[in-house]
């Protein structure tokens, strides 16, 4: 596919969050202290992610089951396009049964998300196999010493407890931290439990820093699913209900590191090793008896040991040490087995997957300056096996790829002028691998071109991006599979503020609009909104005499979606909001999601269906929707000693 071209205009984050030097001059990406982490309405590391401008992450599947992810006019499903890493370990799972690179990050404890980053694009080649659209580093670390229990009860029948401690003079790296909790939810089939323990241990050994962690998880969740609009609209069922056959399911995990780092005159190295594991189970139904008079409900089924390495070592360059090249590498091996089956007992003998997927990837990228110019080059080569066994026969696929990207930035006093061209790789599914011979690849092309002006109180962006996707895939609620559309583009445009009137006091204001078509018919592509405005107000430890407030309230708008069929989902938005007030020793915390009340839907799709089998069956498309965040009510205490 030919490269894609926009012009346009944008801006970056003020210079107090900063977390390497030459992050202040790119568009597109947010950092976010502890203080922040705080400030930010989210129950959830996942929900962190919506910090990165632009991005919409939908949780219509309860407490336990991964967000969908939309971002600059891209359905990215469950993770596919979004490369994370927690502590170093990436958090995409390939290949897995509910959708591909999906993305869970309900084992992180809240109270370990030290600091997050976030960003679009993939210029940076040291992301891994599923930045095609965009980025985040989770890092880890307990802020305070000492030990410290908490306790929180929910208005929708739920209740938390968590305990932590942090030795004194020890750095945040050294922590343990137990949670459990559980809750029947507000309305229908919300239900759900879940219990976390994290480890983690900081050295030094000779010349080398060393941290280790392990964390682990283990839950159950309930899920609403899907609402026919006919069937609200004329009093059938209610918002916040679900059908009988709504599903839920169960997920674990455990994710351990090991790593490196020596940092010296001149260089900086990592070396890591890491390991995890995954048991999944969701039960869902989509279409009622529509297939089958028994009842369409499945059971999708996954587990998945995964081992990994990565290294890479970097080298300032000059004098001033404002240039660096960096050279790294990575490899991953991921065993798997999944199955999807229908529940009813006359069903069918299940789809299988057993696969075997292993990755290598190398990469080089620089950081070269000279006056007010930097051209920030990269280049990866990545290549994959992935052998396979299912029901569609299986064998060998050979995959591999060399993807670049480029960024050129002017930076003449206040301003500066970004322009970058990237290609960015998805990993490949193992269940496209039926025969011996190539694996299918996904490769996303983006072009950008930003302009940003800052001042130590003010900084505002306006920009575009042009993204060219060779295979998009959307997900088809009939087979609840996630299927291959062709061909599509992107052609949007970003804008941005972020004023900072008091050193406590922050706004954050950004406005996205992406035109997602087929490059061949021009039909729109399904289910991506369009429009996304959100608005992120943020006082951190603000003085109340011998208190300190921390808060944020983050209301959002979403436009018009189109959907297939000819639909379109209408118009809709929310806001969350989060308070925290520091007394010595003692922490009162109060979320509140959706306070309005309002019945905003979250997710929307077409179809046929047949719930109510009293009525009569039709095989015509109709509406179904996910109910948006119910209003709730979490009051938390915390008590350090």
């Amino acid at each position: 596919m030919s490269w894609l071209w926009l012009c346009g205009l944008a801006f970056a984050v003020d210079d107090e969050l900063v977390v390497e030097g030459e992050r202040t001059e790119r568009p597109g990406e947010v950092s976010l202290s502890r203080e922040e982490v705080r400030a930010f309405p989210g129950r959830s590391a996942d929900a962190l992610l919506r910090a990165t401008p632009g991005l919409h992450a939908s949780a219509h599947g309860g407490h336990g089951k991964g967000f969908q992810y939309f971002l600059r006019g891209v359905d990215m499903v469950h993770g596919s396009d979004l490369a994370v890493e927690v502590a170093g370990v990436p958090m995409n799972e390939p290949s897995q049964v509910h959708g591909h690179g999906y993305l869970d990050l309900h084992h992180v404890p809240s109270v370990l998300v030290h600091d997050v980053q976030v960003g679009k694009g993939s210029v940076d080649r040291s992301h891994g196999p599923f930045n095609t659209i965009g980025w985040a580093h989770f890092n880890l670390g307990l802020a305070e010493t000492g030990a410290q229990a908490s306790a929180e009860v929910h208005s929708d029948r739920g209740a938390e407890i968590s305990l932590a401690f942090r030795p004194e003079n020890s750095e945040i790296g050294d922590f343990i931290v137990a949670e459990a909790g559980g809750g029947q939810g507000f309305g229908d089939a919300r239900g759900w439990t879940r219990s976390r323990v994290a480890v983690g241990k900081t050295a030094e050994v000779g010349r080398r820093d060393v941290d280790a962690a392990v964390l682990a998880s283990t839950g159950t969740f309930e899920s609403p699913g899907v609402l026919r609009r006919d069937d609200l609209d004329a009093g059938r069922i209610s918002f916040w209900s679900a059908y009988p056959t709504s599903g839920g399911g169960r997920s674990a995990r455990v994710q351990a590191h090991l790593r490196a780092s020596l940092n010296e005159s001149g260089h900086h190295g990592e070396w890591m090793v890491w390991a995890q594991t995954r048991d999944f189970q969701l039960d869902q139904d989509f279409t009622g008896a529509f297939h089958d008079p028994l009842g369409d409900a499945t059971r999708q089924s996954h587990e998945a040991l995964a081992t990994g390495v990565h290294t890479f070592r970097r080298w300032l360059l000059g004098a001033d040490q404002e240039s660096w090249v960096e050279v790294g590498a990575e490899g991953n091996t991921w065993a798997l087995r999944s199955d999807t089956r229908a529940l009813h007992a006359d069903a069918a003998p299940p789809s299988t997957l057993e696969a075997l997927q292993t990755h290598g990837g190398t990469w080089t990228r620089a950081w070269l300056r000279r006056g007010d110019w930097v051209v920030n080059p990269g280049l990866r080569a990545d290549g994959f096996v992935v052998s396979t066994e299912h029901e569609r026969g299986g064998g060998r696929g050979i995959a591999g790829a060399v993807t670049p990207g480029v960024a050129v930035l002017f930076t003449p006093g206040d301003l500066t002028v970004r322009a970058g061209l990237s290609r960015g790789l998805r990993a490949p599914e193992a269940r496209g691998v039926v025969q011996d011979g190539p694996a299918p690849l996904n490769l996303t092309n983006t072009a950008e071109l930003a302009v940003k002006h800052s001042t130590p109180r003010l900084a505002l962006e306006l920009g575009g991006f042009a993204i060219g996707q060779r295979d998009e895939i959307v997900l088809d609620h009939l087979t609840g599979r996630f299927e291959a559309i062709g061909s599509s583009r992107r052609l949007g445009v970003e804008a941005a503020a972020a004023w900072r009137p008091l050193s406590t006091l922050q706004v954050r204001l950004d406005a996205t609009y992406a035109d997602a078509r087929s490059p061949v018919t021009g039909v729109p592509v399904p289910y991506a909104p369009r429009t996304l405005v959100t608005l992120w107000v943020a006082a951190t430890e603000v003085p109340l005499g011998t208190a300190t407030l921390t808060a944020g309230v983050r209301p959002w708008f979403m436009g018009r979606r189109p959907l297939t069929n000819g639909f379109s989902a209408a118009p809709t938005g929310s806001a969350d909001l989060v308070a925290s007030v520091d007394l010595d020793r003692t922490t009162v915390t109060l979320e509140l999601d959706n306070p309005l009340a309002r019945k905003w839907v979250d997710g929307a799709f077409v179809y046929a269906s047949w719930f109510d089998t009293e009525r009569p069956r039709s095989e015509l498309p109709v509406q179904h929707i996910t109910a948006g965040s119910p209003p709730v009510a979490r009051l938390g205490v915390q008590r350090r000693f």
